[in-house]
């Protein structure tokens, strides 16, 4: 794109534009769509795609709700919603903490593995088979 100078085509509307009417680009300098001609497809394909938009805000929220969070700002012990015991702050994912979920990391696992097995279409797990596990509020 450099030996165009300070104008530049587009090559979706071929207007002939100044460089600062351009996104910039990791791959190129500069994206080879201006930023009217990107903003126009970006708004199209969300108005084409609202499940998807939904699905990509709501990831984009949760991120950004878990994004400043520190165990510091949360209570020393806290009380599993799952299990009941009491058990210190490092026994709980952070993301988990961040959108008060409070399920310690022991019982996220056995729920995640009961989810994928209903995904998948298989039975739960009988409650004797479950292998017993570790508790980590001891280390």
């Amino acid at each position: 794109m450099k030996k165009y100078g300070n104008m530049i085509p587009c090559f979706r509307c071929a207007e002939t534009k100044p460089r600062g009417e351009f996104h910039g680009s990791r791959l190129l300098e500069l994206c080879p769509i201006c930023k009217k001609c990107s903003n126009a497809a970006s708004r199209k394909w969300r108005k084409e795609n609202p499940e998807r938009v939904r699905r990509l805000n709501k990831k984009h929220q949760r991120a950004r709700r878990c994004a400043g969070a520190s165990y510091k700002q949360f209570p020393v012990h806290i009380r599993c919603r799952k299990c009941g015991e009491t058990k210190e702050r490092q026994s709980f994912h952070l993301s988990m903490l961040a959108r008060s979920d409070y399920a310690c990391k022991s019982c996220h696992a056995v729920a995640t593995t009961e989810n994928k097995r209903i995904r998948r279409g298989l039975p739960p797990k009988k409650e004797e088979s479950r292998p017993q596990l570790p508790d980590w509020s001891k280390y």
